[in-house]
């Protein structure tokens, strides 16, 4: 390679002059997420999703079953004897054939483990984690310590003095929705300002993503998450003053709309204000958010009266 080009800034590019060295960073470290990306069409994209995502499934298991520290009874050790004879099963399909064009993924796998468990082991019930909880009801509760999966087991990642100017601008939208969507409380006949209400809601979860901050921390896309926080931050602001302002553009919502298209069933309801120590659930005004049959189910299992 007779040249390399590279993007700095001017006392860098000094720096490399004079040592005659040039720092080539980790693709993980690159500013721009689109660097070093490569294109799928749709159609190769899905089978490398799928291929992926059964991959880890299925290994996921693999490993819990073969977890030597794991103390099983005999009925779990049928289990996993099942759960094991599968994945060497599937083991020995995918060397067969390394496209993996006809091997049955996670699903068969899922299907063919429960199938074998009611036939080869049929002491064990099965029920939904759902099921399990009415038949047997918590009796006592933990408190969970504080943890993250940030750096260092806590949250510098997102909270230090690279990203400290966000925190004020999220807490003030937050306080701002509350204020917005409080008034009301019933669902508006006018579509247009329905429409714009739960847009609201998407901005202000999009605001808050922990990604921005993340990613300005650790400098993998900085401009770019800067960017984007603004960005939602002045649409959401644009919103609520057309909220308050009872001045609704049907012309510019949409385009947002179409901008910002996440959560299809998103409610804006959920940030109505909650009595402090309650739980959502056992709010009365909540009651059509959450549904009847819902809050039955936690009356159900004590978690409400």
């Amino acid at each position: 390679m007779d040249k390399i080009y590279k993007y700095t800034s001017v006392d860098s590019a000094i720096k490399i002059i004079k040592t005659e060295r040039v720092l080539l960073n980790k693709p993980s470290k690159f500013n721009d997420p689109f660097d070093c990306s490569f294109g799928l069409d749709k159609d190769d994209e899905k089978k490398s999703f799928d291929l992926l995502f059964n991959y880890c499934a299925i290994k996921m298991f693999y490993e819990l079953v073969n977890n030597k520290d794991i103390k099983l009874t005999k009925g779990q050790q049928k289990i996993f004897a099942i759960i094991n004879g599968e994945f060497n099963l599937m083991k020995k399909l995918l060397n067969k054939n390394p496209y993996y064009t006809e091997v049955p993924m996670i699903n068969g796998f899922i299907k063919q483990v429960i199938k074998k468990l009611n036939k080869y082991v049929p002491e064990v019930e099965m029920m939904t984690a759902g099921e399990y909880l009415q038949a047997h009801p918590p009796t006592e509760a933990i408190q969970i310590p504080e943890s993250s999966w940030g750096q260092g087991g806590h949250f510098w990642v997102w909270q230090n003095h690279l990203t400290e100017w966000m925190w004020p601008i999220i807490h003030a939208t937050e306080k701002r929705i509350i204020d917005v969507v409080s008034k009301y409380e019933n669902v508006p006949t006018d579509n247009l300002l329905k429409r714009a209400l739960n847009q609201l809601a998407r901005e202000e979860l999009l605001l808050q993503s922990s990604d921005w901050p993340f990613l300005i921390t650790t400098w993998q896309a900085k401009d770019y998450a800067t960017d984007r926080f603004r960005e939602h931050v002045a649409r959401f602001e644009k919103i609520a003053d057309m909220i308050e302002k009872n001045a609704i553009d049907e012309n510019e919502l949409s385009g947002i709309e179409a901008i910002d298209n996440c959560f299809p069933d998103i409610d804006y309801r959920v940030y109505l204000p909650i009595d402090e120590g309650l739980m959502p659930q056992q709010e009365k005004r909540l009651v059509p958010l959450y549904g009847e049959k819902r809050i039955n189910e936690f009356r159900a299992l004590g978690a409400i009266k």
